[in-house]
């Protein structure tokens, strides 16, 4: 959990020090996947200017942090260890199956192993990526002190275009991921490559809040 809130302290930090000003030089301009003006929010309750220092908005990273330590690390954990257990049991099932019904069955470790891998990407995207986005978007708008209707409008506006984002993003390197790294080390892999994703993610979630 230490490892996962780390990243996206640092996922957070890259996104405002290098991808929000660049993006977004002028709020005025903010456009979304349909190219709609962007409305923004309206600011989190309480004084917001406490909170900055050295140009970087710290609520912001306290909450994409405490996203990382009590969301998605183990949320990730959890489900790519259940992720391993139900797939390759599935397999395990089909292969005894067959190996019942034919004396002749020749299958290739190799082959079996791409089987469950590209299995298990297709779960990932199709299972939990879509109610991950979407509590992402929730949980984070409602722990930076918005309110919940604003949070379900950005979320209804934004998971779409972001999760195509994340199938382009995502699918290669899960691929390899379930392919060749051990299942205790595939969250490690995904939180690792997840310090450029929070980054996006970060930069997605607060590019139209009102702060000033």
């Amino acid at each position: 959990m230490a490892t996962a809130g780390t990243l996206w302290f640092a996922g957070d930090l890259i996104s405002q020090k290098f991808v929000d000003r660049k993006a977004i030089p002028d709020s005025s301009t903010q456009k979304d996947f349909n190219n709609q003006q962007l409305e923004p929010f309206p600011p989190p309750s309480g004084d917001v200017d406490k909170w900055k220092m050295g140009g970087v908005d710290w609520r912001r990273v306290a909450t994409m942090t405490s996203f990382g330590v009590f969301f998605a690390g183990p949320m990730y954990t959890f489900w790519y260890r259940l992720l391993d257990q139900k797939i390759v049991a599935y397999f395990e099932r089909v292969m005894k199956k067959k190996i019942q019904e034919t004396t002749t069955l020749n299958v290739s470790k190799t082959n079996l192993k791409w089987k469950i891998a590209i299995t298990k990407v297709l779960a990932d995207m199709l299972i939990f990526d879509p109610p991950f986005l979407c509590f992402f978007f929730l949980s984070t708008h409602m722990l930076s002190g918005l309110s919940f209707e604003s949070g379900v409008e950005q979320m209804k506006r934004d998971v779409l275009p972001t999760y195509a984002i994340d199938i382009a993003v995502w699918s290669p390197i899960q691929l390899a991921n379930f392919r060749w790294v051990p299942v205790l080390y595939q969250p490690v892999v995904v939180n690792s490559v997840n310090v450029g994703w929070n980054a996006y993610l970060s930069f997605v979630k607060h590019r139209d809040v009102a702060f000033d």
